[in-house]
């Protein structure tokens, strides 16, 4: 983050403030703002109700991460974000998680659907979200982990032996 000159104060010495890490982190996270694309107002309800969508979604689903912002300012590629923050760090990923990051990433396509009557081009990255998890889960050693699903081992060609 470059230190500006109204990070400086009198003494010389150099304050940062959590509205400027929280800059930071959406700039690093979801891209720089775009501030002179203009939205027409069509797009920007859409958006805010897929946005909304996310929300809601994540709200009720007990094993989602917490929504920290909900934006429909235009950031690098995208027309609006809902950011989830997990409580703590984690290691590892429960099939339970999983499945309810996979439905909060559909909330926005299902709200478009709903609330606009279409869906746009802004849910593929929803989709490939979602699909990208499902690939992760789905692999043959996470299945048996996560899903319950029996892996079936590979068998060794037996020998005759003659004796």
């Amino acid at each position: 983050m470059a230190v500006t000159p109204h990070h400086i104060d009198y003494s010389g010495t150099c304050t940062l403030e959590m509205q400027d890490f929280e800059k930071a982190k959406d700039k690093i996270f979801m891209g720089p703002e775009r501030k002179s694309m203009v939205m027409p107002e069509a797009e920007r309800r859409n958006t805010a109700y897929h946005e909304a969508g996310h929300a809601l979604v994540a709200r009720l689903m007990p094993k989602t991460d917490p929504v920290h912002k909900v934006t429909i300012i235009p950031r690098g590629n995208f027309g609006g974000a809902t950011m989830a923050l997990p409580e703590k760090d984690r290691n590892s990923l429960s099939r339970k998680w999983c499945i309810a990051t996979m439905k909060t990433a559909f909330g926005g396509r299902i709200a478009e659907e709903i609330f606009c009557g279409d869906v746009n081009t802004g849910a593929m990255g929803d989709i490939r979200q979602a699909t990208g998890l499902a690939r992760f889960r789905t692999t043959p050693a996470i299945a048996c982990l996560c899903c319950h699903v029996p892996i079936p081992l590979p068998t060794m060609p037996q020998k005759h032996h003659s004796h």
